[in-house]
């Protein structure tokens, strides 16, 4: 009897220290989280609705795994400093920050000038060769899916596997379509400027692409011109063109993945825990996983594509 209470007894305490363990954040119970309270800081280089509904799930995220231990968690808009850049950049340093989230270029720029001991991670960046080039303090989850992700769901749209890219040339998109592999035949088409596009895609027609695929190139696709040029020459060549977000979509673009940008922001911060408390152990560069799918149901009429009900009901936002 004595055994069995002194049983019991023990299964009920490693239950609660398991109950506390997930109650205090996903990290407890992996072991992850260190000891010791975490000064945090955001910093925002814009102010728009996509930041801060990343900035809340951030927030959001940092609160479930570290609870009470969060001291305190600054959030900085770049733009209010707008012409006192150094001061900012003083005001900073002198806030022991232990881990620094930044949104946007302008401020992972500032950040590359001022941290070089602690982890800073991004969000909403689109130039991939940049960060290449970043120091090992730093990593971040870029602003669009990854292209394999893409792909699969345009091979599912148009039933094909030959798709085309068109960009200035890039070392990480490259890269990225290497490592395809045979998931698909690709088409890549390097161009100079905006101005190249227009050939670029007449050379397209003997190719016999089932889709065209924009890519992260602001150069390229950064304008509506360029963004309208694209998606009419896809409806008239019966070509299905995949955008960057919702708005491609309402623009004519047959579909496009983006990211949940609140379920994103919990993922950069679960990254930014993982590089302070697994330092040289996380994967540093990761494309978001909560991603929201929009479908022109008119643009694929007009392309003679069916789409099948299954990717219907998964599509967030249909027009």
């Amino acid at each position: 009897m004595v055994r069995q209470t002194i049983t019991i007894f023990v299964l009920l305490l490693a239950w609660l220290v398991g109950l506390f363990a997930c109650w205090n954040g996903g990290y407890a119970s992996e072991g992850d989280v260190g000891q010791g309270s975490v000064h945090g800081a955001i910093l925002l280089s814009k102010d728009i609705v996509p930041y801060e509904d990343g900035a809340s799930g951030l927030r959001a995220e940092l609160y479930y795994s570290l609870g009470a231990r969060l001291e305190s968690l600054d959030i900085i808009h770049l733009y209010d400093w707008k012409g006192r850049e150094e001061e900012l950049s003083r005001w900073m340093v002198t806030r022991d920050i232990d881990v620094l989230f930044v949104f946007g270029t302008p401020a992972l720029k500032m950040a590359q000038d001022l941290f070089d001991n602690i982890p800073v991670v991004f969000a909403f960046i689109l130039d991939y060769d940049f960060t290449a080039s970043l120091p090992s303090n730093f990593g971040g989850v870029f602003l669009n899916a990854s292209l394999s992700r893409r792909i699969e769901v345009m091979k599912r749209l148009v039933n094909g596997r030959r798709f085309a890219v068109v960009s200035r040339r890039s070392a990480s998109l490259e890269k990225m379509l290497s490592g395809l592999g045979a998931q698909a035949d690709m088409v890549a088409r390097w161009i100079g400027g905006a101005n190249d596009l227009p050939s670029a895609l007449a050379s397209l027609r003997s190719e016999g692409v089932d889709g065209l695929l924009m890519v992260s190139d602001p150069v390229i696709f950064g304008s509506i011109p360029s963004i309208d040029f694209t998606i009419l020459w896809g409806l008239r060549n019966r070509v299905a063109v995949m955008g960057l977000s919702r708005g491609y979509v309402k623009r004519g673009a047959l579909c496009a993945l983006e990211p949940d940008y609140y379920e994103m922001g919990r993922q950069v911060a679960d990254l930014g825990l993982r590089m302070l408390f697994q330092p040289g152990r996380a994967n540093r560069y990761e494309y978001p996983e909560t991603l929201r799918l929009s479908i022109n149901f008119t643009t694929a009429r007009r392309l003679g594509i069916v789409i099948p009900p299954d990717i219907l009901n998964e599509a967030e936002a249909v027009y």
